[in-house]
C-alpha cells in the first residue's frame, strides 16, 4: 500500500508542533500544543498523542503515514532518546525513550529521534537554502540555543551522539546561571529568554538612574528654595513660582518611580512584549 505522508514533531521548550508532510516537503496538516506544564513524560506523551491523533484521521489513518521523525532538545539519534533536557521540566534528570513511547503507540511504526537543531539543519540541507551545500552550521533561537553541524554532507552526532551543543558553551565566567547547572553559557545569554532577562535588566538599571536624576533635582530645588527664605534672592516672583511648580513636578514623577509602580510598570509593560519572544 503506498504511504506518502511522515509525521514530524518539532518539540520545543514552549511549544510543540506537529506536521504531516509529503515527499516534496509539503506540509499538508499540522497541530501544536504547550510542552510546558508537565512534570511526568507520560502525561506529556499522554497530551502529545491526543493532539496527534486528529491529523492522523484527517489524512486517512495509519495506512497513509510511512514513518515519524522528532527534533527535540537533547534528542539522541543513536538511542532515541531525550537525554537530560535543561529547558524540559520531564525530561531534565533523566533519559525519556520518546521514540519508543511514541513507535509503540503507532503500531510499530518506525520512529526516529534527533536534536531539534540537528533536524532544522537536515531541513535546510533537503527543502532549503543550505541544498547543495555540504559544510555549514545551523544556529536555533527559542527558549534555548541550539546547533547543527554538518561535515562534508554528513551530521555531526559524535560518539555519543551529542556532539555540538554550542547553546553550552561557557562564553562568560561565572556568568548568568544556566538551566544545564552551569554559569555563563551561550544560552543564558542569546537564547529568547536570555534576551527576554537582558532587556528587564537593561530597564531596571535605566529606572533607577532616572529616580537617582529625578532626587538629585530635587535636593538643588529643595536648597535652593531654603536659601531663599534666609535670603531672598534678587527674581521676580513669577520666576521663583516657576522653579517651585518644577520641584512639585519632579517630586510627583519620583512617587510615579516608587518600587511599586515599576513592578506594575514592568509586569504591564515587558511582559506583554517580551512574552512572545520567548514563544
Amino acid at each position: 500500500m503506498n504511504k506518502p505522508y511522515a509525521i514530524g514533531l518539532d518539540l520545543g521548550g514552549t511549544n510543540s508542533v506537529f506536521g504531516i508532510v509529503d515527499n516534496e516537503g509539503n506540509i499538508i496538516e499540522t497541530a501544536s500544543m504547550k510542552t510546558g506544564g508537565y512534570t511526568e513524560a507520560k502525561d506529556y506523551f499522554n497530551a502529545a498523542f491526543d493532539t496527534l491523533t486528529p491529523i492522523i484521521e484527517k489524512v486517512g489513518g495509519l495506512d497513509k503515514i510511512e514513518r515519524m521523525g522528532i527534533g527535540a532538545p537533547n534528542g539522541n539519534y543513536l538511542n532515541g532518546c531525550i537525554e537530560m533536557a535543561p529547558n524540559l521540566p520531564w525530561a531534565h534528570e533523566t533519559s525519556v525513550p520518546l521514540a519508543k513511547m511514541f513507535s509503540e503507540r503507532l503500531g510499530g511504526m518506525p520512529v526516529h529521534i534527533t536534536n531539534d537543531a540537528n533536524a532544522a539543519a537536515l531541513g535546510e540541507m533537503t527543502y532549503g537554502v543550505a541544498r547543495g551545500m555540504k559544510n555549514f552550521i545551523v544556529l536555533t533561537l527559542g527558549t534555548g540555543v541550539g546547533s547543527g553541524i554538518v561535515i562534508n554532507g554528513q551530521m555531526v552526532y559524535g560518539c555519543d551522539g551529542m556532539a555540538g551543543e554550542l547553546g553550552h558553551v561557557i562564553m562568560r565566567r561565572d556568568g548568568r546561571q544556566c538551566g544545564c547547572g552551569r554559569r555563563g553559557c551561550l544560552e543564558a545569554y542569546c537564547s529568547a529568554t536570555g534576551v527576554a532577562r537582558t532587556a528587564r535588566e537593561f530597564l531596571e538599571k535605566w529606572l533607577a538612574l532616572l529616580v537617582n536624576g529625578l532626587r538629585q533635582q530635587i535636593v538643588l530645588l529643595s536648597f535652593a528654595r531654603f536659601r531663599w527664605t534666609k535670603s531672598p534672592p534678587s527674581m521676580s516672583a513669577s520666576r521663583q513660582e516657576r522653579v517651585m511648580q518644577w520641584q512639585m513636578r519632579y517630586s510627583s514623577l519620583l512617587a510615579k518611580c516608587s518600587v511599586k509602580p515599576v513592578q506594575t510598570l514592568r509586569h504591564s509593560l515587558l511582559q506583554r512584549h517580551l512574552s512572545s519572544l520567548e514563544e
